[in-house]
């Protein structure tokens, strides 16, 4: 099947959406669980209505319009997010699949994406668990300073900060655990949000009317009496009725 023309409107209005989503998830980094809930709906949307191209065009923008404003690894994730979640919810909304096989899509998609930009921000970056463990205890520095300039008690301060440190010790060997229950949190909501904004995308469209589904099957006719004798033609004539009476 051949894809439509690609609807300019629609795609700088998804991608209009998207940044902004993004942009919040970055200025109220505390909603930022809840707004990624709705970073994927545009791209989903676009792809259900227009086809997986235009999807690819919205999530492609959206990106470089992220790296311009908040830099690579900003609009890293925006891409992965709404290229895997995005497209793949657009798809099953496109397909009209019920919600348990659209979660296990967008669920797997979503995990593989996060993956992929953990490898690439190892990588390519550089940034692994010991450069996360070193910024997270200058942190903790930090925070002790600034509980002795509240005037919290050394005792009091050194037993959150220990509490703290032995969470940043294990907090690797959570990883593998706190993605996978993200994910499912995440691929749930998303997919929850699009079936109930975008009911009507599920649902198959109406086929437009033609002069053939107005006509009638030939058994309408078996058994009918001729026009001129029927009950019908009788009441439309009233003088018939009265020459077959007087005649009759």
């Amino acid at each position: 099947m051949m894809e439509r023309p690609l609807p300019l409107v629609s795609v700088g209005k998804a991608v209009a959406g998207t940044v902004i989503i993004a942009v919040l998830m970055v200025l109220l980094l505390p909603l930022a669980p809840v707004l990624i809930l709705f970073l994927s709906l545009p791209v989903a949307y676009m792809v259900a209505r227009h086809g997986w191209i235009s999807g690819v065009v919205v999530a492609v923008l959206s990106a470089a319009l992220m790296y311009v404003g908040a830099g690579i690894g900003t609009a890293l994730l925006v891409f992965m997010v709404t290229a895997s979640a995005g497209m793949a919810l657009g798809w099953a909304l496109r397909s009209g699949w019920r919600f348990p096989r659209s979660l296990a899509v967008v669920s797997g998609s979503l995990l593989v994406a996060l993956v992929v930009y953990g490898v690439i921000i190892w990588l390519g970056f550089g940034v692994g668990f010991a450069e996360v463990k070193q910024e997270g205890l200058r942190s903790i520095s930090d925070m002790g300073t600034m509980y002795s300039q509240f005037g919290v008690s050394a005792a009091t301060s050194n037993q959150v900060l220990g509490y703290y440190r032995t969470l940043l010790d294990i907090f690797p060997y959570l990883v593998p655990g706190l993605l996978g229950m993200g994910v499912i949190l995440a691929a749930s909501g998303t997919t929850g949000l699009a079936y109930l904004i975008f009911p009507k995308l599920r649902k198959p469209q109406a086929v437009g009317m033609s002069l053939s589904g107005f006509r009638l099957h030939w058994g309408q006719f078996i058994g009918r009496r001729p026009v001129g004798e029927s009950g019908i033609d009788r009441g439309l004539h009233p003088d018939r009725n009265a020459l077959d009476e007087r005649h009759g």
